[in-house]
């Protein structure tokens, strides 16, 4: 074979090669999302496409509905089945069980790892309950503790039932983490142990979800508005993010995970009203926190 014609037959046999080995794409998710998008600048090259994998369930081969599609929401009994599901398909999740609300709801953790971080998780929680209590090592042993630990970043959806959109997203985002093969996931997965609370409250989460298939999903002005359900929890128009006491026990729960886990992160995705926020300048009244 001539050297030209070799040339070619190896350069497009490269070419066919990594077009089987690239990671697939759901078109249709790739096609709804531009449609669903009202302007370019709203969405990334992050999260402009979602790749298929197999064997792994999308929340789309789940709930039947791509998330973010218009007039879905999805209540808490399918979220947590979702994550369920992906759990019993993949090795890089577990979902754990926290206890239950007040209306007998589960409360689950769910973890994202690699598969040896998840194989190895009881040991990671090891490492960071000794890091949290500096009474009980010197800084050689911490040192030597922190070059192997894996800190936990924690993700919580739903604070208010009222803030209906991180709690979609969040299973979106596990099926990203788990199933996208790019550098900065990959860094992730390997770095880093990935925890969600799917909704912060699931009771309230539901009873939202209530209303909205019974008075929102039509909506077409402010003048058809009726606002929110009168109550989010079982008893009360209840504020989680100011409740200092932990009067619920979604929060009693959530509380008794951390001081068994102690995520160095926890990231509360809230939401709010399309204001615009100037920043005061005023310092964080708890650095640690805020």
């Amino acid at each position: 074979m001539p050297r030209r014609c070799f040339k070619r037959f190896l350069l497009c046999s490269l070419a066919v090669s990594t077009v089987i080995g690239a990671p697939q794409m759901d078109q249709d998710f790739a096609k709804s999302v531009k449609e669903w998008t009202t302007r370019p600048e709203f969405t990334s090259p992050l999260v402009d496409h979602l790749p298929k994998a197999e064997g792994v369930p999308s929340p789309k081969d789940v709930l039947g509905y791509y998330i973010g599609e218009p007039k879905k929401l999805t209540y808490y009994e399918d979220i947590v089945r979702y994550y369920r599901t992906l759990a019993s398909k993949s090795p890089r999740v577990k979902v754990i069980d926290i206890g239950k609300t007040d209306e007998g709801r589960e409360c689950v953790v769910v973890f994202i790892g690699s598969e040896e971080t998840i194989r190895d998780l009881e040991t990671y929680q090891k490492d960071l309950t000794q890091l949290a209590d500096p009474r009980q090592i010197n800084d050689a042993q911490a040192a030597e503790i922190v070059s192997r630990a894996k800190p936990i970043y924690h993700v919580m959806g739903g604070l208010h039932s009222g803030e209906t959109g991180p709690p979609e997203m969040l299973m979106e985002l596990a099926y990203r983490l788990v199933t996208e093969d790019s550098p900065i996931v990959q860094s992730i997965r390997d770095h880093l142990i990935v925890s969600i609370t799917p909704a912060a409250d699931p009771d309230g989460r539901d009873r939202y979800t209530d209303w909205y298939y019974r008075y929102k999903i039509n909506e077409k002005s402010e003048a058809d508005n009726l606002g929110g359900p009168p109550y989010w929890g079982k008893y009360i128009f209840h504020d989680d993010n100011r409740d200092i006491n932990y009067s619920q026990l979604p929060m009693q729960r959530l509380l008794a995970w951390y001081l068994n886990w102690h995520p160095p992160i926890m990231h509360e995705l809230h939401e709010s009203v399309p204001f615009l926020y100037t920043f005061s300048g005023q310092a964080p009244q708890n650095p640690t926190l805020d």
